[in-house]
């Protein structure tokens, strides 16, 4: 498993490559402590691109709860793209699904995320 990161603004993209598994623990370890340090530092919403994460188990799927409680505290939001039918099923099983959008794109969910910091903006602004 391999993974990529990105900042855009106040959100991180994590690319992910492989399974997000027992088997890849190294790795998501790796991840984890990144998520860490990153969530340590701002205010970010999390967008999880899983095009090519073929398998995830409970391993994988607690990283990315970490992301989801640290954005429910924050006020931020979790975006998850390009998840197959099976991790799909898992999000649902999990019930962590009403607490992450998922959407059929990465772009979707870059586009979904600037209409809601417009919304925020004009909120703020009425207030």
């Amino acid at each position: 498993m391999t993974f990529k990161k990105d900042t855009l603004a106040e959100n991180i993209v994590y690319h992910i490559h492989g399974d997000m598994t027992i088997n890849n623990f190294a790795k998501i370890d790796e991840i984890n402590k990144d998520l860490k340090k990153v969530m340590s530092n701002d205010k970010y919403n999390f967008i999880w691109n899983l095009s090519d994460a073929r398998i995830i188990d409970s391993t994988g799927l607690s990283l990315i709860a970490v992301s989801v409680a640290y954005s429910i505290k924050m006020g931020t939001s979790v975006k998850i793209c390009n998840a197959n039918p099976d991790n799909m099923r898992l999000f649902k099983i999990s019930r962590m699904g009403g607490n992450v959008k998922h959407y059929s794109s990465l772009e979707e969910a870059l586009e979904m995320l600037v209409d809601e910091g417009s919304m925020m903006k004009l909120i703020q602004e009425l207030n």
